[in-house]
């Protein structure tokens, strides 16, 4: 993989970086426990409809899979770029406890997000989780589209497959966190075609090439 970004490309990241922190630091903000401040969520949103990325821009990736460019990473959140070959798939998967942005930057994404219709999932005999799901989003997004987004209560398992080689910028405000005990433990799940999900292990071909690419100070 060549490993560098663009200049313009790092100066356009590290807006978005600056954003997300100032907006963090706000006495007013908060993304835990579903409690999400609409201005927050309007400042991320705008940040990242800006962006500006062209091919040229990105690091070559050249991986069987799909490949993530860890771009930040820090207790209060992380951002990343997918590279998703075409007709790859992120399968059902869910993000307990937090708020999730996403805009794609190349190419077409098919997303299809759920909400759980009891609020939450239940927990079966063996301690997995299980429910009925109701559609939240059934959109293909690209370039042209606006940032959109998840929150604990709203649309939080998401399905996303790539049309064509496609990259997707994303946040999770906070990050996913096993240190916790499973509280923003990621799980995914099986859809039976009714729109009823049970957990899984995470699939034996789901491959993820993780680079990391930060984006300086």
């Amino acid at each position: 993989m060549r490993s560098q970004m663009s200049p313009r490309a790092l100066q356009q990241l590290r807006h978005v970086r600056d954003v997300v922190r100032n907006v963090l630091a706000l006495p007013s903000t908060s993304f835990r426990e579903g409690d999400v401040a609409p201005d927050a969520i309007r400042r991320i949103c705008q940040a990242f409809d800006a962006l500006d990325l062209r091919p040229a821009d990105l690091p070559v990736v050249k991986c069987p899979g799909i490949a993530y460019l860890d771009l930040v990473r820090s207790d209060e959140f992380d951002l990343g770029i997918f590279v998703l070959p075409p007709d790859s798939v992120l399968p059902y998967h869910n993000h307990p406890n937090m708020t999730v942005f996403t805009r794609v930057i190349q190419g077409a994404v098919h997303i299809c997000s759920l909400d759980w219709v009891e609020g939450a999932p239940a927990v079966n005999d063996n301690g997995a989780l299980s429910g009925q799901t109701a559609v939240k989003t059934d959109a293909v997004k690209d370039p042209s589209s606006p940032t959109w987004y998840l929150t604990p209560t709203s649309g939080n398992v998401h399905r996303l497959k790539a049309r064509q080689h496609s990259a997707m910028i994303d946040l999770l405000v906070p990050p996913y966190s096993a240190e916790l005990g499973g509280y923003r433990r990621c799980s995914y799940f099986a859809d039976d075609g009714h729109g009823h999900l049970d957990e899984i292990d995470e699939p034996a071909d789901l491959d993820i090439h993780c680079y990391e690419v930060p984006v300086g100070p």
